[in-house]
């Protein structure tokens, strides 16, 4: 849900059932068709394995920050994934988006889906896959630290918060490289 007031607030958590299709309801109120773009999750390109729905707006941005990486970049051949996995949806007379069978599989979705309305576009997991991501999520320590270094710091400037969030942020995309640089190794393994 999304909540209007200075700013916006994503919150939330949305259960649906998806079709035998692989259509499910996209939680928003609108009565027009909606064109959306639904794509592997960056931040999940290797260990959760979820997709990310952006509206026209948000991909827009997305897409000019990730056309930056260059052939031979550590990240271009994430990237390339990425872009290549890009679907584009509209939703339907009854507000349902169609997710095409790679994206399923790619995400494990077989039936119950979670999606979690964020910043960077809404997020669609399968149920039981995003169920085991919260367990270990609230397991790990650095993962907690992380958080309360945001939520409990003395800082009491927003250039201070901006300056520990781009932090965080920057050290998670490291982590993120590395573990897809290696499943990319394992699977080119694999195909050798």
């Amino acid at each position: 849900m999304s909540i209007q007031g200075n700013e916006s607030l994503n919150i939330g958590r949305f259960q649906y059932k998806a079709d035998p299709k692989g259509r499910v309801v996209y939680p928003c109120s609108t009565e027009e068709k909606k064109t959306l773009y639904i794509l592997i999750a960056p931040a999940a390109a290797i260990p959760d394995r979820y997709l990310i729905c952006m509206t026209p707006e948000q991909f827009a941005e997305y897409y000019r920050k990730l056309r930056v990486i260059k052939q031979g970049d550590d990240g271009y051949r994430l990237a390339r994934i990425i872009l290549s996995s890009v679907d584009t949806v509209a939703t339907d007379s009854a507000g349902k988006i169609l997710i095409n069978k790679y994206l399923r599989d790619y995400a494990g979705i077989t039936e119950q889906v979670t999606m979690l309305p964020t910043e960077n576009g809404l997020e669609i997991w399968a149920s039981d896959r995003f169920e085991a991501a919260e367990q270990a999520v609230l397991t790990d320590a650095a993962a907690k630290n992380s958080f309360n270094t945001i939520m409990y710091s003395e800082a009491s400037d927003a250039a201070t918060m901006e300056a520990l969030t781009k932090q965080r942020d920057y050290i998670n995309l490291q982590v993120e490289l590395r573990e897809a640089q290696n499943r990319l190794r394992e699977l080119n393994r694999g195909n050798a």
